[in-house]
């Protein structure tokens, strides 16, 4: 629906007040007959002359269901917005859970990923540092020495172009 104009609604008004009849009015501005009986009627009723103020849309989901969204990120922070969706059986949108998060204060992160340690990865770090115990603070010094420089000298080798 194409909004009128104030400046064309006062129009109508006045030349309703002067005497026209709605169907005049209609062909002078160009608008529908229904559109000038529109406008007439809601200043003739209210004194109004713009739209009528209109209900915000209701939203999705209710207090409580916010409340238990809140709840189940702070419970288990690593919990996916589809998860708690699920969790809750929530008729709502992904994306609403997700605003619904963020208007609560809680942004979103994603959880760092550890390497998972195997019982062989742990008993290799074992036997190395039972090796290495005897080693005194400046072999190890030395030994990060030499580490470092062969990681720079092998990056500085990657970035040279040929």
């Amino acid at each position: 629906m194409v909004r009128v104009p104030e400046n064309e609604r006062w129009e109508i008004v006045e030349l309703y007040f002067k005497g026209r009849s709605q169907r005049k009015i209609a062909e002078a501005t160009g608008r529908t007959l229904k559109t000038v009986n529109r406008i007439v009627r809601a200043f003739k009723s209210c004194r109004r002359m713009k739209d009528a103020p209109r209900k915000p849309r209701s939203q999705v989901t209710t207090e409580q269901e916010d409340v238990w969204i809140v709840a189940a990120a702070a419970v288990k922070p690593g919990l996916s917005a589809q998860q708690i969706k699920n969790t809750l059986d929530l008729r709502a949108s992904v994306t609403t859970v997700k605003r619904r998060l963020r208007e609560a204060g809680l942004k979103s992160r994603i959880a760092a990923q550890k390497p998972l340690l195997r019982a062989q990865n742990k008993e290799k770090r074992l036997q190395f540092s039972r090796q290495h115990a005897q080693r005194s603070t400046e072999e190890w010094k030395q030994q990060l020495k030499m580490a470092t420089t062969t990681y720079i000298h092998s990056r500085s080798a990657l970035s040279t172009k040929h």
